[in-house]
């Protein structure tokens, strides 16, 4: 009350450190304000109150950091400002230090910023006339950071902070700043036409889910390459916000078949004779020259053919073989003396 005989309960302005040597109260902008020496962090500091009852107060301020001054300060309210008048133990003589509070505090710029997936995202806003704290809410709360710089903890998803700009004598309206959390692209790794390919064939490896991707192994994204052995090909997707993620595919060389062109009776045979070409090492076989596997024909003349087998896999190869068709013997039936003659006479036939 006015005359003094009933009190609130004490109110602790900063509870943090000891504070609160050597202290100066005044009333700037309606609201109590204090100035006192911070024997902890040995500096002189600042608080104003949120309103004018002072039951809630802004983050305190450092008002001088030069060692160890603040011992017995004098907080001075005037028609422009707010000012300090303090001893420094260090130097033995006084300080005065003074808050213009003609210029409103403001927050001047902001410097949002990005990352992909979950981490820690760097910040940036400067003030006018004012420190820039930084909040998780858009009013009220406990600052989390004082300064132009915010490194936030581990965010998964994109959050907002706020900032403001507490000056001596006011405070700014708040402002966004956003820290964006892009996610990882989901990156495909592709094989054309198959992940199983026989040696010797070509095959295309192409990423899905991003914008641009790197290939291992030397390998170039969408350009055919010949399959020589089984390989493991990974590749480094980066999307159009530069974030990057992997994928693999596995390539498997399958082996071709040994195929062999085999003939019987003979490779070489008389005019009017058969054979039987038959393939083997493979699976199925395809033969040149209309002949079908293990089924008897008549060649006509000496010939080559090939034989494509394929085996399970649906890998094919080749095999050749020649079946020589012989020339008939041009043969002459003679008789002497003559072809005619006399009973019981003699003849010679060659």
């Amino acid at each position: 009350d006015a005359s003094g005989t009933a009190w609130g309960a004490p109110l602790s302005v900063v509870a943090t450190g000891s504070v609160g040597l050597y202290s100066s109260m005044q009333v700037v902008n309606g609201n109590p304000a204090i100035s006192y020496y911070n024997s902890t962090n040995k500096r002189l500091e600042y608080v104003r109150a949120a309103d004018a009852s002072g039951t809630s107060w802004y983050p305190p301020m450092t008002a001088n950091a030069n060692g160890t001054t603040g011992l017995y300060t004098s907080l001075i309210n005037t028609a422009s400002g707010v000012g300090v008048a303090h001893y420094s133990q260090t130097e033995f003589f006084p300080y005065y230090v003074y808050a213009d509070c003609s210029v409103s505090p403001s927050i001047s710029s902001t410097t949002p910023a990005s990352r992909c997936a979950t981490g820690t995202v760097t910040l940036d806003a400067t003030a006018i006339n004012g420190d820039v704290k930084w909040y998780n809410v858009s009013t009220g709360g406990t600052p989390l950071a004082t300064g132009n710089i915010y490194t936030t903890p581990s965010i998964s998803v994109t959050t907002t902070y706020y900032v403001e700009a507490l000056g001596a004598c006011a405070v700014s309206a708040r402002t966004q700043v956003t820290a964006t959390i892009n996610p990882l692209p989901v990156v495909i790794a592709n094989a054309s036409p198959s992940i199983s390919i026989c040696s010797g064939d070509s095959v295309t490896l192409s990423g899905g889910g991003a914008l641009t991707y790197t290939w291992s192994g030397g390998k170039t994204d969408g350009v055919p390459f010949v399959v020589n052995t089984t390989t493991t090909y990974t590749v480094t997707g980066i999307d159009g916000n530069g974030c990057s993620n992997t994928s693999a595919v596995t390539i498997t060389e399958l082996s071709l078949p040994n195929v062999t062109a085999n003939v019987s009776p003979s490779a070489s045979v008389c005019p009017g004779s058969t054979v039987t070409l038959t393939g083997g090492g493979a699976s199925t076989y395809t033969w040149s020259g209309g002949v079908t596997n293990g089924v008897p024909f008549i060649p006509s003349a000496t010939q080559t053919y090939t034989v494509i087998g394929t085996n399970s896999s649906g890998c094919v190869n080749t095999a050749t073989r020649t079946v020589t068709v012989k020339t008939l013997p041009s043969v002459t039936a003679n008789a002497s003396p003559s072809t005619s003659l006399c009973l019981g006479a003699s003849v010679t036939l060659t």
